[in-house]
């Protein structure tokens, strides 16, 4: 089964690993963004580094656990995909902050 007629390449099975693995990136980079401003909030000491090591840490436990549900796999990639949206997301908005406080 094709996704569009003329493009033979582009198969729904290919299509959706791709798509299943852009939105864990996207979820982390959220989840990267929302536990920066959280630790900003809080005053802790080095909010990005913080922020880092919880989103990789639970990138870690979530596939960890996906190893004891049925149909499930635990996979390093995953990891390193989850990791990537959250260091992107704690470096754009840690950029963002910066540039913010420097004008006011």
């Amino acid at each position: 089964m094709y996704f569009m007629p003329g493009i033979e390449n582009i198969e729904l099975r290919s299509l959706d690993f791709y798509i299943r693995k852009n939105a864990h990136f996207i979820a982390y980079f959220i989840l990267g963004v929302l536990t920066l401003f959280a630790l900003v909030q809080s005053a802790a000491k080095k909010p990005a580094n913080l922020a880092l090591l919880f989103c990789i840490l639970y990138a870690m436990s979530d596939e960890f656990h996906q190893l004891f549900i049925p149909g499930r796999s635990g996979q390093f990639r995953d990891v390193l995909i989850d990791g990537a949206g959250a260091v992107l997301g704690v470096l754009l908005t840690t950029i963002v902050i910066n540039r913010i406080s420097r004008r006011f």
